[in-house]
This record gives structure tokens, C-alpha cells and sequence, in this order.
């Protein structure tokens, strides 16, 4: 049921997992060098990250889906299924982040 190690990577989530490490690598040079507490800027940021983790698991997912063809490997079927379900909630949790890092920097600009 619960995988680690190499059998989540080589799955059908290692492309998200990929994209976690380079959209918080992504997200901190940004934060530190541009959004100055400025909440859409923290908004924007954030919103830069979802984009990079949706892209590098889409790539993947895509690929996982021709090699192992558990599913139709096509643009659509990616995006119902690896991308749209969370689509909405990740922009929500993106916005409450921002407003709450702008709050606690003391620092609320918009």
C-alpha cells in the first residue's frame, strides 16, 4: 500500500516528488530575493512552485503511463488525473501560506 525509496520514484508520483525539491529550491530564491512580505508576491511564489511540481509530474506521469500502460498515455488523461484533483485545493492552501507568512513577517503589503 505505502511505498518509499525507490518504488515511489519510480512510480507514477516520482515526477511530483522530483518537483517538490526544485519548486522549494525555486520558491526560496524567490522569497528571499523578491517578495519582501508583500502577500501576492508570496501568492505569486507559491503559485511558481505548484506550477513547476505539476509540470515535472506531468512529464513523468505521462511518460509512467506509456511505459506501464495502466492508463491512456495522453495529455488529457494526465491532467484528469494527475493534475485536476488538486488543482483548486492546491491554490487555496497556496493562498492561506502566503497570508499567513505576509501576517507573521509583520510585513503586510499588498
Amino acid at each position: 500500500m505505502w511505498k518509499s525509496g525507490p518504488a515511489a520514484l519510480l512510480g507514477p508520483t516520482g515526477g511530483y516528488l522530483l518537483g517538490f525539491v526544485i519548486a522549494a529550491w525555486v520558491i526560496g530564491l524567490l522569497v528571499e530575493n523578491y517578495c519582501a512580505g508583500k502577500i501576492w508576491r508570496l501568492f505569486a511564489a507559491a503559485v511558481t512552485g505548484m506550477v513547476i511540481i505539476y509540470a515535472c509530474g506531468a512529464i513523468w506521469l505521462f511518460n509512467w503511463f506509456a511505459v506501464t500502460g495502466k492508463a491512456q498515455s495522453t495529455a488529457t488523461a494526465v491532467f484528469g488525473l494527475g493534475i485536476a484533483p488538486f488543482l483548486l485545493i492546491d491554490l487555496l492552501k497556496a493562498g492561506v501560506a502566503a497570508g499567513i507568512v505576509g501576517l507573521i513577517s509583520g510585513r503586510q503589503k499588498l
